[in-house]
């Protein structure tokens, strides 16, 4: 989970190691890997009086302030996505207890039937933000689990894993005499339906509409004690479904290529040059500069990709489990209610 800090701990915060990013062996390995540019041009300035007599001053100009444009652009965008994806789970949690409040508040108390759909409808929310967690962080899930503690059915089970759910027929083309002829295009595609599973990729989707489904069912035995109630239920589930959309995108949303490598390769370029630019200078002082420097710029970079996935498994992403823990507790309490009245 998140590590929890004071912010008023100065000296505290900038001497943390545990989860920060100085205690990530990629960002000392990258450091140490430039190091040797520094000492080989600090070695160089010392025995070669040639070499000595340059001019470098200038030579890291261009690049210095690109690099610092990029790197905090590239910082503060990182931020955002993470800030997003920590409101997206808060909305989350909101959007399943209102929902559930609103059952409590109008599903006609003491009728067994409608109290037990009630029940269904926060065991699929529950199991749908369960499942998003699953797909978001890409758990392969035979979903044994979810059925051994009553989140999931066992015919619901059986149609996510292994009943064949799409079946898409194979494309035949028909010529003029009306008799049927297979594509040539299509030649290695057998006569027989292409038969798949349900998508596990759309496992949360399902727990959503099934959701709807009883949600209509209470509507039209008319266990709803104010008609407008069915629109209010109905209204926070859609919205549940549309945040799983958008933990969906930013899940699976990461940098483009040419952008992430071109950072990289203008951010590499300068921590080489930074040597060369200082060496004469600094003589052997170039080595620990150029050690902080590559330290800090690594460190930067790993925490900006922490952040750049924030559903990940990193110490300091967003804490899914922890959420999904409070959305099921609190909405169990609250339903806890309905059933005792």
């Amino acid at each position: 989970m998140p590590v929890a800090y004071h912010p008023q701990n100065f000296w505290q915060i900038v001497f943390t190691v545990y989860h920060s990013g100085v205690s990530q062996p990629r960002v000392w390995l990258r450091t140490m890997m430039l190091l040797p540019v520094s000492i080989g041009l600090a070695v160089l300035n010392h025995y070669n009086d040639a070499f000595a007599g340059w001019e470098t001053a200038g030579i890291i100009m261009p690049f210095g302030f690109l690099v610092a444009v990029i790197t905090s652009f590239r910082l503060s965008d990182a931020y955002h996505k993470y800030e997003r994806a920590a409101g997206l789970l808060t909305a989350m949690h909101s959007s399943c207890r209102e929902t559930t409040s609103r059952l409590c508040a109008y599903v006609t108390p003491g009728n067994d039937e409608a109290i037990d759909l009630a029940l269904q409808i926060r065991r699929l929310l529950v199991l749908g933000c369960i499942l998003i967690k699953e797909f978001v962080r890409g758990e392969k899930s035979d979903l044994v689990e979810e059925q051994s503690v009553g989140l999931l059915t066992a015919s619901e089970r059986q149609l996510l894993v292994n009943t064949m759910c799409i079946v898409a027929p194979s494309i035949v083309d028909t010529d003029d005499d009306g008799a049927d002829q297979i594509d040539a295009r299509l030649s290695a595609m057998t006569a027989a339906p292409k038969k798949d599973r349900y998508p596990s990729k759309n496992r949360a989707a399902f727990a959503f509409q099934q959701a709807q489904l009883i949600n209509s069912q209470l509507h039209r035995r008319s266990h709803y004690t104010v008609p407008h109630t069915y629109m209010a239920v109905e209204a926070g589930i859609c919205h549940v479904a549309s945040i799983y959309e958008e933990v969906e995108h930013f899940g699976g949303s990461v940098l483009p290529l040419p952008y992430a490598q071109l950072t990289r390769l203008i951010a590499l370029l300068f921590l080489c040059l930074v040597p060369i630019s200082t060496v004469h200078g600094l003589g052997w002082g170039v080595i620990p500069l150029c050690f902080f420097a590559n330290l800090v710029y690594f460190l930067v970079d790993d925490v900006a990709s922490q952040m750049e996935v924030p559903f990940g498994h990193d110490a300091n992403d967003v804490d899914l489990e922890k959420m999904i823990r409070r959305i099921d507790k609190h909405t169990a309490a609250q339903m806890s209610l309905l059933v005792r009245a």
